[in-house]
């Protein structure tokens, strides 16, 4: 960094900038005031202060790797650039402009390269000399100077030692008898005498103080931390204005800006155990989505956003940590959850086995349900992507639910990869009292045997006629290996629990069926038909049993006297 020597004139302007130029500047200078009030605000370490200070940085990285510097030249109350002002201050300690003019600053210059630290120092000295006396006018150039600034450049025509003058007496006509215009009408109050470019006087009439304005959302941020500020010694109040602010607005970015912070604030509350904070916070949104005068219908896209951010794993995944123990909290937190949209289910379900008692875990699960009725494609999501004993809870939630639809999905996930949510589904089902007896007889193959055991014992819950004649269908000329004996011997089984005489002449034909040869499928037919023979407890199985018991054949004579030990052999082997 560097003074221009006295009596330097200012380099004009190499080439008239294009309205994409001066658009760019604009955005620079929206940063760079935005970062100002920050730094005025707030203390450097403050997060406000540091993301101003950083988005300014990025905002000078994309200008200058395209532009190589930004030169603002400085007027009494407004910055120039290129010959143009771009921004009309007042006479104000707040306004940079004035600051840097009452230095005796005529143009500040930033080139590639400038970063964080060069940022942050000059805005520190710039905070040091802002309501200084006046009497120490000129400190901020001997400060730049002696600070190692090496992407900001300068000029001044304040002197920088006590060996200069001053004031630079060049900026003064050295004709002062001259006529100012030959307009007799004119006079010297009409004339800007502060220099643009390489010199030439500018006209008050050509400064439009409307050529450059904060947008909407820098307005909103300002407006905000100003409320922060105002509220450091009690932060509900800083909530509470934050949510007046908010049904204030108008347009989608003025929203945008103002849900931010909430949207923080919200989580604090969640951490710091202020459940009816963040429910307050909540309750405000959801009014946006119920006004029935649907005067809000442009808002309800930001407002689902919202929803949709603090019912993510990184807002719920405190919620194990900060469970309370007392029952009053509980309620409130519950109350809270259940406000919550369905898609909360995906963040939650997987929190359950992290819960601290058996308790809370049976509230999460009540809240699931709850979440579940408004929409069930999160928690069939979370179940079909899980094969964990989480889903197969989840199941049990689905299993609670009234309605054709959760019944629809139970019935999908019966083809699930996991024998623990294939179980939960059989259970889920049966629990519903309704009739799925051709859903689940499939399962009867089921490779693990905790869910083929399910469906035996489902088959074989009542004397039913439909069962009996899948069963009859599913055992005849159906080979079993000798692996397949507890499988073999348990579908006999259900079939003497729920048949009928309409059975008996099969059973009959297959228990008394023998051959000289050895035939182990033939054998375990025979077994399990003596077994059903004995469970069905009617005269004609009794009759038919008695018959067999007669057989010359030996091993007929076997099973018929072994049919209760084979029995109890089946009802161990699937405990």
């Amino acid at each position: 960094m560097k003074a221009r020597p006295e009596n330097t004139p200012l380099s004009p302007v190499d080439a008239e900038p294009s309205d994409a130029v001066r658009g760019e500047v604009r955005q620079v200078l929206v940063a760079f005031f935005t970062a100002w009030k920050s730094y005025t605000l707030f203390p450097e370490d403050n997060d406000i202060c540091h993301t101003a200070l950083t988005n300014l940085e990025a905002a000078f990285g994309t200008f200058l790797s395209a532009n190589g510097s930004l030169r603002l030249d400085v007027e009494e109350n407004s910055f120039a650039y290129a010959g143009k002002i771009v921004h009309q201050g007042i006479q104000d300690t707040e306004d940079l402009a004035f600051i840097l003019y009452r230095e005796g600053m005529r143009w500040l210059e930033f080139k590639a390269g400038v970063a964080l630290p060069e940022i942050t120092s000059c805005f520190r000295m710039l905070q040091d000399c802002r309501a200084s006396d006046e009497d120490l006018v000129g400190e901020l150039a001997l400060a730049l100077l002696d600070a190692d600034l090496p992407h900001i450049d300068f000029e001044t025509i304040v002197p920088v030692s006590d060996a200069t003058p001053l004031l630079d007496l060049d900026m003064f006509d050295p004709h002062p008898h001259d006529p100012v215009d030959s307009d007799p009408g004119t006079t010297a109050d009409d004339v800007d005498f502060a220099s643009h470019g390489a010199g030439t006087p500018v006209s008050l009439d050509n400064v439009d103080p409307d050529r450059w304005k904060l947008t909407a959302e820098e307005h909103q941020k300002l407006k905000i931390m100003v409320l922060e500020a105002e509220s450091r010694d009690d932060p509900d109040d800083f909530i509470h204005a934050l949510l007046m602010v908010l049904h204030e607005q108008t347009d989608d970015e003025g929203f945008l800006t103002v849900a931010a912070p909430l949207e923080d604030e919200f989580l604090r509350a969640l951490l710091a155990d202020r459940f009816d904070l963040a429910e307050t916070i909540l309750r405000n949104f959801l009014q946006f989505r119920r006004d029935p005068e649907a005067r809000w219908a442009w808002a309800r896209p930001h407002v689902d956003a919202f929803l949709s951010d603090i019912s993510s794993p990184e807002t719920l995944n405190c919620l194990p940590d900060v469970w309370p123990t007392d029952p009053g909290e509980v309620e409130k937190l519950v109350r809270l959850l259940l406000l919550l949209p369905a898609e909360a289910i995906i963040s939650l379900a997987p929190l359950v086995a992290r819960l601290p008692t058996e308790a809370s875990k049976s509230r999460v699960m009540s809240v699931l349900v709850a979440l579940a009725r408004k929409d069930l494609a999160p928690l069939r999501k979370i179940i079909s992507l899980r094969d964990s004993a989480l889903a197969a809870e989840l199941v049990l939630v689905l299993g609670g639910m009234p309605g054709d639809e959760a019944r629809d999905i139970l019935v999908e996930l019966l083809e699930h990869r996991s024998p623990a949510v294939r179980a939960g589904v059989i259970r889920a089902l049966t629990a519903r009292q309704r009739d799925v007896l051709e859903q689940l007889f499939p399962l009867i193959d089921d490779e693990d045997r905790s869910v083929a055991g399910l469906v035996y014992d489902y088959l074989g819950a009542r004397r039913d006629p439909r069962a009996e004649a899948l069963l009859l269908a599913y055992l005849k000329g159906r080979p079993f290996h000798r692996a397949a004996r507890i499988h073999a011997l348990s579908c006999y089984r259900a079939l003497g629990l729920c048949g009928s005489k309409a059975a008996v002449p099969y059973l009959h034909e297959t228990v008394l069926e023998e051959t000289f040869l050895p035939d182990v499928s033939r054998s375990l037919h025979r077994q399990g038909a003596a077994v059903a023979l004995n469970l069905l407890a009617i005269d004609e199985a009794h009759q038919a049993l008695k018959e067999a018991a007669e057989s010359r054949f030996s091993s007929v004579r076997l099973a018929c006297r072994k049919a209760g030990e084979y029995e109890a052999e089946i009802r161990e082997a699937l405990t």
